[in-house]
């Protein structure tokens, strides 16, 4: 099986949210998640095509087919709309997956015209400014500065779909887009908690944190998180025991995040037993320092020092506590102390890094780098390696590099290499540019998204320590705060083994 039909077999095994509307769509969704191919797959599609005059179930049924063969859906439907140019019905289907989003947009601007009350050429309009503008994706139209400038005359028909159909999904979703990128926070706000209520299935923890952050309102936080947890308990996602622990995560560090320090206070003085929680803690110095109170924060981390819980390396990488610095001697003796311990350690360290080693054959690529000379791997035996896959549309990846960089010009010993290799990304030409403009130490390799699969990874950034003999050693997934401990001790403990 070609492995792109492979790829869309499993989006499609995937789906467990198609919303058919007859009896006939919902056989043909039973029977989809049962097929074994890509080709099988196509076989029910036109098997089931032919079934239904739904336009509900015709739409989900070009979702699945699309995965499969989009070419082929788009014809077909092309073909329909011109055999019957004067039906809504295959009007809108045709416009919905058109691989011009601008175009779709001018068909959805008709269709609403023909039909004003028929959702169908509202959604196509607002589709074009939820991912061209409100919350744009890269590529989805060539030219977003004309999709701004039309916005003034087509947020009419926006605020018509909100009048007509004010309870659907779409409606919703558009609105709370549409008030957030103006940043009219309070009427996003409302969106989000109808949105709560219904409950959305656009609605997602990540989406709810991110706007509380931007808005610096707990409004939606309050009212539309614990419906998504009541969710998560009755699917069977989350247990009852774990939903009060997961909602009390997220808002003490959505009260951190937006700086509500009084309603921090509150919190504690509320529940005094977790004042004693060394899992608070980080939370508790925060509030200290918001009120001044460097003594008692510092007190909190020679706490965490003497229990093995943070180290002198992360201290010292934490930008909010450097204010503390100006408590003078009280900080300088915690500050010694936690040094103290982390230099007595570094044996213990390594040591435990090599109980956890592990031994696999990397393999041998060869790539170009910024300027297109080749560069192979086979030529660094000798010298320690290590790999870091990225790009730069990854959040956690920009985190990695900086901290890479620091490490490689201030700490890294001689017979180490280090690559950044770019995978997974959409326009290589910017990897190029972040590194001239970063003026990272690193050497930049242009990967290929095969690399995953060479090197067992499904997520980036992805870091990998490769022994003089050509042998992975230690791998690392995400980024963590301790990353630069890891290389020094990844590197120590290599080195130990010569």
């Amino acid at each position: 099986m070609h492995r792109p039909k492979l790829i869309a077999l499993l989006a499609i095994l995937m789906m467990t949210t198609l919303a058919f509307a007859t009896k006939v769509g919902d056989e043909f969704t039973s029977r989809i998640r049962e097929a074994q191919s890509a080709e099988e797959a196509q076989i029910l599609i036109n098997e089931y095509i032919a079934k239904t005059t739904d336009v509900d179930d015709l739409s989900n049924i070009q979702d699945v087919w699309q995965m499969v063969d989009p070419e082929a859906c788009l014809t077909y439907f092309a073909n329909l709309h011109l055999q019957k140019p004067k039906s809504k019905e295959y009007h809108y289907l045709w416009a919905r997956i058109l691989d011009d989003k601008y175009q779709s947009l001018v068909e959805g601007r008709q269709i609403v015209k023909k039909n004003p009350k028929k959702m169908w050429g509202y959604e196509l309009v607002a589709t074009a400014y939820n991912h061209g503008l409100f919350n744009p994706q890269e590529g989805f139209v060539d030219d977003p500065a004309k999709l701004e400038a039309d916005f003034k005359s087509d947020v009419k028909i926006l605020m018509e779909m909100e009048k007509r159909f004010p309870k659907e999904d779409y409606t919703v979703y558009t609105m709370y887009q549409m008030y957030n990128w103006k940043k009219d926070y309070s009427n996003a706000e409302k969106y989000l908690i109808q949105a709560g209520a219904m409950p959305a299935g656009w609605l997602t923890p990540d989406l709810i944190v991110a706007f509380t952050t931007e808005s610096k309102s707990l409004g939606a936080f309050k009212v539309a998180f614990p419906s998504l947890i009541s969710a998560a308990v009755k699917a069977g996602e989350v247990s009852p025991a774990d939903s009060s622990k997961i909602y009390t995560y997220y808002y003490l560090d959505l009260l951190k995040k937006t700086e509500n320090w009084k309603e921090v206070d509150t919190y504690f003085q509320q529940n005094k037993d977790e004042l004693d929680n060394r899992d608070r803690y980080p939370l508790l110095i925060s509030l200290n320092i918001s009120k001044n109170n460097y003594d008692r924060a510092i007190d909190y981390i020679a706490t965490l020092v003497r229990e093995d819980r943070i180290t002198f390396k992360y201290i010292e990488s934490n930008k909010e506590w450097t204010v503390l610095s100006t408590a003078g001697q009280k900080w300088l003796k915690m500050m010694y102390e936690a040094k103290l311990k982390w230099d007595n350690g570094a044996e213990g360290r390594r040591d435990e890094a090599l109980k956890n080693i592990i031994s696999k054959d990397a393999y041998m690529w060869e790539l170009p780098d910024a300027n297109g000379n080749m560069v192979k791997l086979a030529d660094q035996k000798g010298n320690i390696v290590i790999l870091d896959f990225w790009a730069t549309w990854c959040s956690p990846c920009q985190r990695a590099m900086p901290v890479l960089d620091n490490w490689m010009k201030k700490k890294m010993p001689a017979g180490v290499k280090v690559y950044s290799i770019n995978v997974w990304e959409r326009e290589p030409e910017q990897a190029k540019a972040q590194f001239a403009t970063k003026a990272y130490g690193m050497t930049l390799l242009m990967g290929t998204n095969d690399l995953s699969q060479s090197y067992d990874f499904d997520g980036i950034p992805f870091i990998c320590v490769i022994d003089a003999e050509g042998k992975i050693r230690f791998e690392e997934k995400g980024f963590t705060d301790d990353l630069d401990e890891k290389l020094d001790t990844w590197v120590n403990a290599l080195k130990a083994l010569k």
